[in-house]
């Protein structure tokens, strides 16, 4: 057996599991009944209620896209009515000045479901399955909480699709879980779909599976199995986005909702460092000067108060290469948009660094572009 999961021991209790969370959660959505969508294309966003500051910043970036097809943006907030600030949808009303937007929320039973559950993909689904179910427009893009649009690509890409034959439309070859390049199924972030394609599935059809045939097994994310057996692959496609188009912590929200679950675990918290930086650019001037303070406010590692809300994140699995990518990540969209070089972005990376016990002469000394240290040089201190 090979693929995701190697043995019997493995596969059966994950695929059981699987099995029991489908059930669980598989009326919580419903399709309209007689869609009939029109011309352009809907943005739908799954908003994550306990980091609301991160949503500002993403929408400023959609707000500069110069993209007649954009016909709405749907933001859906994972909890029930009242469970973020009033004042964040007028605020993102004001920075959308021009672009319909639309809030919803889960519904009390799903709220309750999700957050039993607390599993970073049944909250994706579930979001992004509801902002489905209120789309009106033929083609809809899946676009992701943490991910950042810093050029016009995204519209040179709607246009490719709507010119193609193809369904689903993504930036990648899914290429892990099992699954590889040569399954031809797209990554589901910043993925283009055909709406009515779509709505002739139930939504559990989009849901997270585990595969097994002849000896290999698949974990399936969002959509994927959907593509594989109900898709050909003539009709599935990928236009790729390079660095200076996107900018996308991996799993930045997954992370976080697995910390929320077990905070002592040590476990993946790569694009951890990257939310304060999001909270900054959304107005949150504080965020990032906050967050140090309290790093280096800590002597172990393993024991971080990084949200100040009193629970102490294990950051033990945290290396100087993150870093490193974090820290670029944060300096690209500052040197693309502009914005003025920032000293305690500086000391955020110091901080950062120190946390992970990084030796002088790895400090500040990622791969950063000839633009990028230039910004970073402007207030580095001498000493650096």
């Amino acid at each position: 057996m090979h693929g995701k999961y190697a043995t019997w021991t493995k596969l059966i209790p994950a695929y059981l599991y699987r099995q029991v969370v489908r059930q669980r959660i598989k009326n919580l959505v419903e399709w309209p009944v007689a869609p009939c969508p029109g011309e352009g294309c809907t943005i739908i966003i799954g908003m994550c209620s306990r980091l609301p500051n991160v949503l500002l910043g993403n929408l400023r970036l959609l707000a500069k896209l110069n993209w007649p097809d954009l016909t709405k943006v749907i933001v859906v907030v994972d909890g029930p009515a009242g469970c973020i600030d009033p004042a964040i949808e007028s605020q993102a009303t004001a920075v959308l000045s021009g672009t319909p937007l639309k809030f919803f929320y889960y519904s009390a039973r799903q709220s309750a479901i999700a957050e039993k559950l607390c599993l970073p993909y049944l909250y994706s689904w579930l979001s992004w399955s509801i902002g489905i179910s209120h789309a009106t427009t033929r083609h809809i893009l899946l676009h992701d909480y943490d991910a950042l649009l810093l050029d016009n690509s995204i519209t040179n890409r709607f246009s490719l699709f709507k010119e193609s034959k193809a369904k689903v439309q993504g930036i990648s070859w899914y290429n892990v879980n099992g699954i590889c390049r040569d399954d031809r199924l797209a990554t589901t972030f910043e993925a283009f779909v055909d709406l009515e394609w779509l709505l002739g599935f139930p939504p559990i059809k989009m849901f997270n599976q585990i595969g097994y045939k002849s000896g290999h097994t698949r974990d399936y994310d969002t959509l994927l199995e959907l593509q594989h057996k109900h898709l050909e692959p003539e009709k599935r496609a990928i236009v790729p986005m390079n660095e200076e188009s996107l900018v996308h912590p991996t799993q930045m929200i997954h992370q976080y909702t697995m910390f929320r679950r077990d905070p002592h675990k040590a476990m993946p918290c790569g694009s951890l460092p990257m939310i304060p930086f999001f909270e900054w650019l959304s107005g949150a001037d504080s965020a990032i000067r906050a967050v140090t303070q309290r790093i280096n406010s800590s002597a172990n590692p393993a024991a971080v108060d990084f949200f100040g809300d009193g629970r102490m994140l294990n950051f033990s699995l945290l290396h100087i290469d993150s870093v490193d990518w974090n820290l670029k990540q944060m300096v690209r969209v500052c040197a693309r948009l502009k914005i003025a070089p920032y000293k305690p972005l500086i000391d955020y990376g110091h901080s950062l660094y120190r946390l992970v016990s990084a030796p002088n002469d790895r400090i500040w000394r990622g791969d950063f572009t000839e633009e990028q240290r230039r910004w970073i040089n402007a207030v580095m201190p001498r000493s650096a």
